[in-house]
C-alpha cells in the first residue's frame, strides 16, 4: 500500500514536467559567447570613437515602432505580418527591424519637439529583428549606423558617410574590403531604368536561378545582388543605370566621386548596385569583405529621402551608412589569427596557499591602476594556470610563489617567447606597460 502511494506521488510531481529535449543549442536562439564578445566589444569601441571624432551625436531609438507608420514605409517585398508584432491596448507595435526606418521616425519626432537641429549628425547602435520568413525565427543582428539628416541636399554629406565607414573598416583591420559605389537616381530616372531592367530579365528569365526566377519583378534588388553564378553572369550584360540617369542625379553623383577622390577614399564603381536602404535614392554603396572562399557584405548605405515622404508626406535630405556588426566580427575572426585579438593585459599565477592570498592583493593593485588582469584561482597546478593564460591569449604572466611573497617581488614571464625574469613589485606596473606597448 505504501509502495503504491509513493508511486502515485512520483507520478503527480512529474506530470507537468516538460518531456522534450534538454536545453542545448535550440534552433533560432543565438547567444554571444566570450570569444566573439571580446571582438565585438573592440569593434564597438572603435565605432564609438570614430563617431565621436567626426562629430556624430549618439541617439537611442525605440525598440518598438508604431505599426501604422511602418505599414506606410516598408517596401513592396515586406509585409508587416512578416515582422515581429506586439499588441498593447488595441494598438500594434513592430519590433525594430531597420535602423534607417527607426532613425527617420525618431528624427521626425525629435524635430517636432525641437530636440534635434539641422543638419543632424547622428550615430546609433541598434539591435534589429529582421523578418523571420527571411532570416529564421529568433534571428537578430546588431547595427552600427551613421546618419546626416536635414539641411541642404549636399553631396559632401554622402562623401562624409562613406569616409566614416571606410575609416571604420580600416580601423577594424579587415583585409580586402571593397567599397562599391553607384547611383540609384531618383523617381524620375529610376522608372524608365526599372522598365528596361524588367524587360531584360523577363527575356532571360530561363537563365536565372530558381529562387530569382520566382519573383524578380517584385524583388529586383535581390536579383541584382544574387550570388548564384547564373545570375551573376546574366547581370554583366544587364542595362547600366548610368546610361539612364537624369542630369541632376548625374551632377550629384559626380560631385560625390570628386569628394571621395579628394579624401583619398578608395572605391569601385558598380553600375548594377541597387539601392540597399529603404526607399533608397541617389548615392548607393556596399562594402564587401572576403571570408573563406566567398565574400560578405558588412556595410550598406545611401540616400533615403523618399522614406521621409512615405512617413510624413515630405522629402527630407538624408544619407546614412550601416555596419552589420555580426558580419564584421565574422570577417575579423576569419581573416586574422586569434593571437591578434589577444588580451592586452596580464595574467596572475600563484604557487601555494600563501602565494594565492598575495596574488589576490596584487591583482587588485594592478586592476585599480587600469590594467586588465586575468587569473585562474580555482586551479592549483602551475601548468593548469599557464594553460588558461595561453588559451585566453594573454601576452604576459606574473608568477608568485612563497619566495616572491616574502621578497615583495614577482616572476614576469613573456608567454610568447617563454623568457622570464624576477622583478620587484615597485617596478611591476611600469614594466608591464612597457611590454604591452611592444
Amino acid at each position: 500500500m505504501a509502495k503504491q502511494e509513493r508511486k502515485r506521488k512520483r507520478k503527480s510531481t512529474t506530470k507537468g514536467a516538460p518531456q522534450g529535449k534538454n536545453i542545448t543549442g535550440d534552433e533560432g536562439v543565438r547567444d554571444v559567447f566570450p570569444q566573439e564578445g571580446e571582438v565585438r566589444d573592440r569593434l564597438r569601441k572603435i565605432a564609438y570613437d570614430t563617431a565621436h571624432s567626426h562629430g556624430f551625436l549618439r541617439i537611442e531609438t525605440s525598440l518598438l515602432d508604431p505599426k501604422e507608420a511602418i505599414s506606410r514605409a516598408i517596401g513592396e517585398s515586406t509585409k508587416t505580418g512578416d515582422l515581429y508584432t506586439v499588441s498593447v491596448k488595441r494598438r500594434s507595435w513592430v519590433l525594430r527591424h531597420s535602423s534607417f526606418l527607426s532613425m527617420a521616425r525618431a528624427y521626425l519626432a525629435g524635430t517636432a519637439k525641437r530636440k534635434i537641429g539641422q543638419p543632424a549628425k547622428l550615430f546609433a547602435e541598434d539591435i534589429l529583428f529582421p523578418p523571420p520568413v527571411e532570416y529564421g525565427i529568433g534571428a537578430w543582428r546588431t547595427s552600427l549606423s551613421f546618419h546626416i539628416i536635414g539641411g541642404p541636399n549636399d553631396p559632401i554629406y554622402d562623401a562624409q558617410i562613406l569616409l566614416v565607414v571606410s575609416q571604420l573598416l580600416r580601423a577594424f583591420r579587415l583585409q580586402g574590403a571593397k567599397v562599391m559605389v553607384n547611383s540609384s537616381g531618383c523617381k524620375v530616372c529610376w522608372a524608365p531604368y526599372r522598365k528596361s531592367l524588367l524587360a531584360y530579365y523577363k527575356k532571360h528569365a530561363a537563365s536565372l536561378c530558381g529562387e530569382c526566377r520566382k519573383g524578380f519583378a517584385e524583388r529586383l534588388a535581390d536579383t541584382m545582388q544574387c550570388r548564384n553564378d547564373l545570375c551573376r553572369e546574366l547581370r554583366r550584360e544587364a542595362p547600366s543605370f548610368l546610361d539612364k540617369i537624369c542630369a541632376p542625379c548625374s551632377r550629384h553623383f559626380q560631385k560625390v566621386l570628386e569628394y571621395l577622390d579628394d579624401l583619398g577614399v578608395e572605391y569601385e564603381l558598380d553600375n548594377w548596385l541597387p539601392a540597399l536602404v529603404p526607399h533608397g535614392s541617389k548615392t548607393a554603396f556596399a562594402v564587401k569583405v572576403p571570408v573563406g572562399s566567398g565574400e560578405v557584405t558588412v556595410a550598406v548605405g545611401g540616400h533615403y529621402d523618399y522614406l521621409f515622404e512615405s512617413l510624413a508626406k515630405r522629402l527630407v535630405p538624408a544619407v546614412g551608412g550601416e555596419l552589420d556588426l555580426e558580419r564584421a566580427v565574422e570577417a575579423a575572426l576569419s581573416q586574422q589569427p586569434q593571437r591578434s585579438w589577444s588580451r592586452r593585459g596580464v595574467f596572475i599565477i600563484y604557487m601555494g596557499e600563501v602565494a594565492k592570498r598575495r596574488a589576490l592583493k596584487v591583482k587588485e593593485v594592478l586592476r585599480e591602476s587600469g590594467l586588465h588582469v586575468g587569473e585562474a584561482f580555482g586551479r592549483e597546478l602551475l601548468h593548469a594556470q599557464l594553460k588558461v593564460a595561453e588559451k585566453e591569449h594573454f601576452p604576459i604572466a606574473l608568477i608568485i610563489g612563497l619566495k616572491e611573497t616574502y621578497d615583495d617581488s614577482v616572476i614576469l614571464r613573456d608567454l610568447k617567447s617563454g623568457t622570464q625574469e624576477t622583478i620587484s613589485m615597485e617596478r611591476v606596473f611600469e614594466e608591464i606597460k612597457l611590454r604591452l606597448k611592444k
